[in-house]
């Protein structure tokens, strides 16, 4: 299992959110997301590997 930030669950949310509501589905950034949240993207995909789209 992976180390956690404390923390770093509600940032990324907070800026999915965000960069979702700004850009749309389509023309949202993963990348964009991680770096205004502190960590990477593999951080997404560690906590969400289950998500469906």
């Amino acid at each position: 299992m992976a180390n956690r930030t404390p923390g770093v669950t509600e940032k990324l949310l907070e800026y999915a959110m965000h960069e979702f509501l700004t850009n749309g589905y389509n023309g949202a950034s993963m990348r964009t997301i991680a770096e205004n949240a502190g960590t990477t993207p593999r951080a997404i995909y560690t906590r969400y590997q289950n998500a469906r789209i």
